[in-house]
């Protein structure tokens, strides 16, 4: 009896270690993806740090199955916060899919600041899903919701790229740029006043995409190219890259195609360097459309 006693005594001696351990573990990983939040979100720094958080994704996955699996649920919510843009650019959407369903279950018992982010998080979530119409209503539902905590927090920054992204879910949507242009340039006009190139770009990006889907090509140009020439000035590849494609099929839209060419023959390289397969598929998709349009209206030409 005194043996098995003290062999249960050691099991559960092993198991509290354990238990400390795998805490500690996931405080350790939380601690590093808040400290990339800021760059993960946009900007220069943004393609290093989902490189480094792939590296290190086992840990992470490890992490978020503890804290939801009977650990502490309130970390898992905070990666889940933390984590949103990492999951997005990253193409892992179906980890972004199951970890916030997971954390939007007990967003009641979530803490304003990690409940915002996790709104945040669900935005960029309704976006990759676009299951056209319900993921604009998910994605403006959430980054609605996250927009009124920064607002109701004091939190101008946050506030401000919430703002932005929820003028994103409208991208694509006839009317877009008439119905929430003004609130994109709201925040565009905040962002310049806190000094945040990453957040102009992104605005100036949204602003441009509304614009050109409602056919106002001259404010998209001008969006387009106020955005490239900050990306070169910040050493921002991504938004380099995401701007010379849009500048592209602006100039493929309205018949320039030897324009067209160079500006994606220019993009195709970085997407190779950013390990993007998706932005070098398009690339190269976007160049063989063009150099078909061009050489078919060449032939009409000689007819």
């Amino acid at each position: 009896t005194l043996s098995s006693s003290s062999a249960a005594s050691d099991v559960y001696k092993r198991q509290g270690e354990e238990e400390r351990l795998r805490r500690k573990h996931a405080h350790t990983f939380l601690a590093l993806v808040q400290e990339g939040t800021d760059a993960l979100r946009a900007g220069p720094r943004q393609y290093i740090w989902i490189r480094r958080l792939l590296a290190d994704y086992d840990n992470l996955q490890a992490a978020l199955r503890w804290s939801f699996g009977g650990g502490e649920e309130q970390i898992g919510a905070a990666l889940v916060g933390a984590l949103g843009h990492f999951w997005f650019r990253g193409g892992l959407y179906d980890d972004l899919r199951h970890w916030t369903t997971r954390a939007l279950e007990m967003e009641e018992e979530l803490p304003a600041p990690v409940r915002a982010r996790v709104f945040s998080t669900a935005g960029l979530m309704a976006w990759a899903m676009h299951d056209q119409e319900q993921g604009r209503h998910y994605g403006r539902h959430y980054d609605g919701q996250a927009l009124q905590l920064y607002r109701e927090m004091g939190d101008e920054r946050n506030a401000a790229w919430t703002q932005v992204f929820l003028a994103g879910q409208s991208i694509g949507e006839p009317g877009g740029y008439e119905r929430v242009g003004a609130n994109c340039r709201e925040a565009l006009a905040q962002m310049r006043a806190m000094g945040e190139p990453a957040g102009v770009s992104q605005a100036l990006n949204v602003l441009g995409e509304l614009a050109r889907f409602d056919g106002h090509d001259d404010v998209a140009r001008s969006c387009y190219e106020e955005a490239l020439a900050i990306a070169r000035s910040t050493g921002d590849r991504l938004r380099e890259m995401m701007q010379l494609e849009n500048l592209g099929y602006l100039a493929q839209q309205a018949g320039a195609y030897e324009e067209a060419k160079a500006l994606f023959l220019e993009s195709l390289p970085i997407a190779l360097e950013l390990d993007s397969n998706f932005a070098a598929a398009y690339s190269l998709t976007c160049l063989l459309y063009t150099s078909d349009a061009a050489d078919e209206e060449d032939s009409v030409d000689l007819g």
